[in-house]
């Protein structure tokens, strides 16, 4: 008898652990949704609008194709004032100044 005894005592720890366990596990989920809804809030998120990681990937490949875009625009511009200064024999800061172009 002190041996069933003794295997449903450690039963019953075992199913409390579980349970102390699994309490606990629920309340991470529920703070990391509190996080997880305060964040987007923080981030200006739209409750009407789907919120996934797609659309901030979207939006991040966007801002790199003009950024690309731009870095080409600019080595052009740049290869032209080069071109300008060599003509005129001068350096690409007088023609830039002439122009009235800012260095960025």
């Amino acid at each position: 008898m002190s041996a069933i005894f003794n295997k449903d005592h450690v039963n019953q720890k075992k199913q409390d652990k579980e349970s102390d366990n699994i309490i606990k596990l629920k309340t991470t989920l529920k703070e990391i949704q509190t996080e997880h809804a305060n964040l987007k809030v923080s981030l200006g998120h739209d409750p009407d609008k789907n919120f996934d990681i797609t659309s901030y990937e979207k939006e991040t490949r966007k801002h790199i194709r003009q950024l690309k875009t731009y870095n080409e625009l600019k080595d052009i511009s740049m290869n032209l004032i080069q071109m300008i200064a060599d003509q005129k024999q001068t350096t690409i800061r007088k023609v830039m100044d002439e122009m009235g172009i800012d260095d960025d």
